[in-house]
């Protein structure tokens, strides 16, 4: 198969089983790195923050749980690392399929030299604009790396005949370039539900901070306003505190033995008449 002529849409020629073979376990190790950063950065940020990243040291310059937990490990309210297992499941099919239909490894190469420069601006950020290395990301980059070279390898031709071949058919949209953003756009769409399904069930834990301070914000909700801050309510009595009723009959006899001593007695009367 000559450099020029267009790759085949079957078996044409021998092609060696090893490159796809390795790519193939790469991108299965690729989507699992995925889930694990993805993972974290939920728990991190909307779920359990004492969550941590295994074999990531963190230094002056590398901090793994820093780079993932920033202002630029989100797309759209994603993680970034999200979007790497549909991209990595989409070139796994394409990478098994491309036994029968060899022009596959064009759209595998050229979505390889996608990712490459998007991991050339993800270390740009990570190293400029956040100041400190992923250890993870790193392994990441490494296996986008290895994409095209093994892509290229498999397919046996000339890169810039892979990508024109790429392009041709996305432009006039061939049933194999139809067939596989359909394949994206499913596997995109299944992990944003299931990202999202996850972060749902996600229980952030109540800090203690916020128990200690939501106690004075409700005193202070219950608390007199400032015109009746000087007075004091004062304590109701019991019922068995409270004094007897007053009878009614008290008030008259009280009056009627003021109205009688008040008026003389008749021998009070005789006796002072008897002296005049």
């Amino acid at each position: 198969m000559s450099g020029d002529q267009p790759l085949p849409d079957g078996p044409g020629g021998p092609q060696p089983l090893w490159p796809r073979a390795i790519l193939a376990a790469l991108l299965v190790a690729g989507t699992s790195v995925c889930l694990y950063l993805t993972r974290f950065h939920e728990n991190a940020v909307y779920g359990d923050s004492s969550f941590t990243l295994a074999n990531c040291p963190q230094d002056e310059t590398t901090n793994c749980e820093a780079v993932n937990t920033s202002g630029y490990s989100e797309l759209a309210g994603i993680p970034i690392s999200a979007f790497g297992v549909p991209t990595y499941l989409l070139l796994l099919g394409m990478v098994i399929a491309a036994r029968r239909r060899p022009r596959l490894l064009a759209y595998v190469f050229t979505i390889g030299i996608l990712t490459v420069v998007y991991s050339g601006y993800l270390y740009y950020v990570s190293t400029v604009k956040i100041g400190f290395l992923c250890v993870w990301c790193l392994r990441l980059y490494g296996i986008n790396a290895s994409i095209p070279v093994l892509a290229g390898l498999a397919a046996r031709r000339n890169p810039v005949h892979l990508i024109k071949d790429s392009v041709e058919d996305l432009l006039r949209f061939t049933p194999e370039a139809s067939m596989s953003a359909a394949l994206f756009a499913g596997l995109l769409m299944l992990t944003i539900l299931a990202d999202l399904g996850y972060r749902a069930g996600l229980t952030r834990p109540q800090p203690a901070a916020f128990a200690s301070t939501s106690a004075p914000a409700v005193a202070q909700s219950v608390s007199p306003g400032p015109g009746r801050a000087g007075r004091r309510r004062r304590p109701r009595r019991s019922p068995r505190s409270r004094p007897p009723p007053r009878s009614r009959h008290r008030p008259l006899r009280q009056e009627r033995l003021l109205s009688s001593s008040r008026l003389p007695s008749r021998r009070s009367r005789a006796i002072g008449e008897a002296s005049r």
